[in-house]
């Protein structure tokens, strides 16, 4: 097979998994199963496994991770239905072939072009979400738990997806725009980031909006950086047009402003979070060193388990480290997110824009994941995207070592 046979299949590929990722989590009911994640990745490996010469470079830190996962398996007696050991094979199989775990020059290609993709997906999602709502076609309004209170979570299964999926499409448009030299074309990317804002707003997701502020700062700061007069300039005129645009999407605002009221009557700001912290610590320090197991939690956190399914909602993607994996793991991935961090912070690139870009998302998920528990989610839409993104990311840092 040669690579122009190899490429065409790679970017069908990329399409369809793009494809089995976002429809698993839209309010469409579709849902494929780990089944065919894990199919087309072995179809890929076969693929990586069969071209010649290709140099191949291992992360240490995440490696580390994953000996620190099977070893709080192998230490820990981890209920049956929790699916530890099935969720740590994707976990692992997702590492190497979408995340930082190994890079290649091939691998590289392939998580670019799926990247886009995804992206792509994400943003005709997110802006039709909220054009559904304001014409009445397609309202996305939920109601949870059998409460008498409705969510907005667009063409997405949860607002809690809706929220930080809008905010990455928000980044990612707002990186097209500064991309783009054709007027007509940044009208339009206006129109999305318009639309994209308005879904992130409405989804009321106060981590996403939270990590979002802290993105845009950061594109602009990198994009403007060593011209702190244009920074101000842009972030003055940001907020002038936040302020004077308030009236018209101020009703949009309802679902943020009624967790806000939820939080201030049950004294709890972090929205019952409080609680799942607690008890990750707790967890933690029944087993600091190596975790009481991956992709699981105490049995008497029924506020975080539903037991028949195995579903688990541990609150945090860091305390969740901490907890499953122990100190064994939450070493490396720290480690992991630090060196990066501080490769962004001084990358240096034609116009900034992809480095302002990388860092804004890189800042989103980096807060973002203090009160959302995806890390070690497998299957899910942020947990695939938040490993692709990594992946992506580890490729730049190491572009020189691939030529």
């Amino acid at each position: 097979m040669n690579k122009t046979s190899i490429n065409i299949i790679l970017k069908t590929l990329s399409y369809f998994l793009a494809l089995i990722v976002i429809l698993g989590s839209s309010s469409f009911g579709i849902s494929f199963g780990s089944f065919f994640y894990i199919s087309i990745l072995f179809i890929f490996s076969f693929l990586i496994l069969i071209i010649q010469k290709e140099i191949f470079i291992y992360n240490l830190n995440i490696f580390f991770l994953v000996i620190a996962s099977v070893l709080s398996l192998l230490l820990n007696d981890v209920p049956s239905y929790f699916s530890s050991y099935q969720r740590l094979l994707f976990f692992v199989i997702i590492l190497f072939i979408i995340g930082p775990l190994c890079i290649s020059q091939t691998l590289q290609n392939f998580r670019q072009r799926l990247f886009v993709i995804l992206n792509n997906f994400n943003i005709l999602f997110c802006s039709f979400s909220f054009l559904g709502l304001i014409s009445g076609l397609y309202v996305g309004l939920t109601t949870r738990n059998g409460l008498d209170r409705p969510d907005f979570t667009g063409f997405y299964n949860h607002s809690m997806i809706l929220g930080p999926a809008s905010s990455i499409a928000l980044l990612t448009c707002l990186y097209y725009f500064y991309e783009s030299g054709n007027k007509i074309k940044k009208i339009f990317l206006i129109i999305l980031i318009c639309l994209c804002a308005m879904s992130a707003i409405t989804a009321g997701s106060r981590a996403a909006l939270v990590g979002l502020l802290i993105g845009l700062l950061f594109f602009y700061y990198k994009k403007y950086k060593g011209r702190m007069t244009r920074f101000i300039k842009t972030l003055s005129f940001v907020v002038f047009l936040l302020i004077i645009s308030f009236p018209i999407w101020e009703d949009n605002t309802k679902f943020l402003m009624n967790k806000f009221n939820r939080a201030e009557d049950s004294n709890d700001p972090f929205d019952s979070r409080s609680d799942k912290w607690n008890l990750r610590l707790t967890e933690f320090q029944t087993s600091p060193i190596f975790g009481i197991g991956f992709a699981s939690v105490s049995v008497i956190d029924q506020t975080s388990l539903e037991k028949l399914k195995g579903i688990i909602e541990p609150g945090s993607s860091w305390l969740s480290v901490l907890s499953m994996t122990g100190i064994l793991g939450f070493v490396p991935i720290f480690i992991f997110f630090t060196s990066h961090f501080t490769f962004l912070f001084r990358l240096k690139t034609s116009g900034e824009n992809i480095a302002s870009y990388l860092g804004s998302l890189f800042l989103l998920f980096t807060l973002h994941m203090l009160f959302e528990g995806y890390i070690f989610a497998s299957g899910a839409f942020l947990f695939f995207y938040l490993w692709l993104f990594l992946g992506i990311l580890e490729g730049y840092r190491r572009q020189k070592n691939l030529s």
